[in-house]
């Protein structure tokens, strides 16, 4: 049997509209990771204890504040990589959606 290139044009928008949607989901749940990780270290920022509770993978360790705050903006940092990679591909994949509807018209 032989698929029709309209068919097979339409599947690929929807497999890339499938994937927009996903990126775009991750990039809000990576947002609000973001967002949180600044939040924190505003607030320990604003705190006069010297020493904090840090999670670190598995497990809390106490360290200094000054090092939770640098922990926190590395984290950040990462965060913030990761996101301009999501938008990036979200655009690109804008791109190739624009091309193969385009085709379709």
């Amino acid at each position: 049997m032989k698929v029709h290139g309209s068919v097979k044009k339409t599947v690929a928008a929807q497999a890339l509209r499938d994937d927009k949607e996903f990126a775009e989901e991750q990039a809000i749940r990576l947002a609000d990771k973001y967002r949180a990780n600044e939040d924190g270290k505003e607030q320990l920022q604003k705190t006069e204890e010297k020493h904090t509770w840090l999670y670190l993978g598995e497990s809390f360790i106490k360290v200094s504040k000054g090092k939770a705050i640098e922990e926190l903006g590395k984290q950040s940092l990462a965060l913030r990589g990761e996101l301009e990679q999501i938008d990036a591909d979200i655009v690109d994949k804008d791109d190739r959606l624009d091309d193969l509807v385009a085709v379709e018209e």
